[in-house]
């Protein structure tokens, strides 16, 4: 299982920006996965993503709406584009869906 949940471009911000301790403002990543959630839902209804990996990835992004994950989300001083704060959420979600998929 993956020790950390951000992919390469989060890694790269964090070596080359500064820290501030502030994270980023969870209604946005909770807003991001709630419309990852209805594109899911949509492929699923178009027969565009596989039955049986559907509710995994389902109960992986219900869990970050819910806010099982909002202490994982890192730094917003890395996140002053919203290209990048859009991939460091992209990244989560990902890796949590990737994740339970494994389990």
């Amino acid at each position: 299982m993956t020790s950390h949940l951000y992919g390469p471009e989060t890694k790269k911000a964090l070596k080359n920006f500064p820290i501030s301790g502030q994270t980023i403002n969870i209604n946005f990543i909770h807003t991001v996965t709630t419309v990852k959630l209805a594109c899911i839902e949509a492929n699923l209804k178009l027969k565009k993503i596989n039955k049986k990996i559907y509710p995994k990835i389902r109960e992986s992004l219900l869990q970050i709406i819910k806010g099982d994950y909002d202490k994982e989300f890192i730094d917003k001083s890395l996140l002053n584009s919203p290209k990048l704060a859009n991939k460091e959420g992209y990244d989560k979600a990902a890796i949590i869906v990737e994740n339970h998929a494994k389990a």
